[in-house]
């Protein structure tokens, strides 16, 4: 499995972000690199991106959290993280004060859709998002 993986979960408007092992600051540059390019080609207004943390090992420096492109893209929507891992419960909670962006904490991926669906009433009327669930 690849440390860092990304994907349409709905194209253009979900992105499914995977972060498994040991996050360096350099992969984690290499997420927000990707994350930005998606974003940029998305034809919708807003993007909301789902971190899978559940696999994850390491966290990046606090240091690399300043050089982030993604959290400042106007056309960010809600970042939703799951995974019951302490460890990137305490990263996400630093990531998110330091980039003042929208973001939550659920534990299951269908937690993330159920939010989104509250959070983004117009996308929810457009697409049936709990049919998302693999």
């Amino acid at each position: 499995m690849d440390p860092i993986h990304v994907e349409w979960l709905l194209s253009n408007h979900i992105l499914y972000a995977t972060l498994a092992g040991n996050i360096t600051d350099d992969l984690f540059l290499e997420l927000d690199a990707t994350l930005v390019d998606f974003i940029e080609r998305s034809s919708a207004p807003q993007v909301h991106v789902f971190f899978d943390n559940r696999e994850m090992n390491s966290i990046p420096t606090i240091k690399v959290y300043r050089q982030l492109r993604f959290t400042r893209h106007p056309r960010l929507g809600w970042g939703v993280s799951f995974g019951d891992n302490d460890l990137t419960r305490f990263f996400i909670s630093a990531f998110v004060q330091m980039n003042q962006i929208y973001f939550h904490m659920t534990h299951t991926l269908w937690d993330c859709l159920d939010f989104l669906k509250h959070m983004d009433y117009k996308l929810a009327e457009e697409y049936d998002l709990m049919t998302l669930v693999r």
